[in-house]
């Protein structure tokens, strides 16, 4: 029995299987953004006819936790998200939910010095979230006058920002102009299969009825030539 040899893989191959690996990594590291930006055209439409506002970057605040406090001016009054894409913050956000704490981010406003109420947004991402932000939405607060606001929270070396929320109340809309859209887009893309299709099917059935009918005028003639041998076989008799 011949032994069997080891051969090494080829360094093609090892290279090849490196660059997949760090492919596949870095489309995980980014699916958050990916999947906003796939759904971020869909929402175009709807903006344009109406049926929904589209967050733009001058409706972005930005708050880098480096420092405390924070302030800033909140232009107009509405009810408000506070997105992350940081994994610690995440994670922090996570661990105080399950623990039913309270939101690790206070705003309070400067003019009246009242605290505004923060929620937790117990979702996920979504298509419909903005991609002009990293991550997911973490927080919900609702401004009912616009002024300057204290932004109290933890000093980390991380980003959040404040966006407001124009989908609330809105998303089966949301959801009815993806269907329909991504059905558009299916008709028009499927279109040109089904007409080849149809079209194959229209030539099978012609070459099959062409088929039967040269069948069928076999079978004629055949009978025909049997009853005239059988009135030749009479007339004979």
């Amino acid at each position: 029995m011949e032994a069997q040899t080891y051969q090494l893989p080829r360094i093609r191959s090892i290279l090849v299987g490196v660059a997949v690996f760090l492919l596949f990594l870095a489309i995980l590291c980014s699916l958050s953004d990916l999947v906003k930006l796939i759904g971020g055209p869909f929402l175009y439409l709807p903006a344009r006819l109406g049926l929904i506002r589209e967050v733009t970057s001058a409706d972005v605040y930005t708050i880098h936790l480096t420092s405390l406090p924070t302030v800033r001016k909140i232009e107009a009054p509405g009810r408000y998200l506070v997105y992350t894409g940081d994994f610690q913050l995440l994670s922090l956000t996570t661990e105080s939910l399950d623990a039913k704490a309270k939101p690790w981010l206070k705003l309070k406003s400067r003019t009246t010095g009242e605290e505004v109420p923060v929620s937790f947004v117990n979702r996920g991402l979504r298509l419909y979230d903005t991609p002009l932000v990293k991550g997911r939405p973490i927080f919900a607060f609702e401004i009912k006058t616009a002024g300057t606001y204290e932004i109290i929270h933890p000093r980390r070396d991380a980003t959040v920002w404040i966006v407001p929320d124009y989908t609330a109340g809105r998303e089966k809309t949301i959801v009815l102009a993806y269907v329909l859209q991504v059905t558009a887009i299916l008709l028009v893309l499927g279109f040109p299969y089904y007409r080849r299709s149809w079209r194959r099917r229209q030539a099978k059935r012609a070459r099959q009825r062409e088929k039967r009918e040269q069948v069928e005028a076999f079978w004629r003639a055949e009978r025909r030539r049997r009853e005239e041998e059988e009135r030749r076989g009479g007339c004979l008799s």
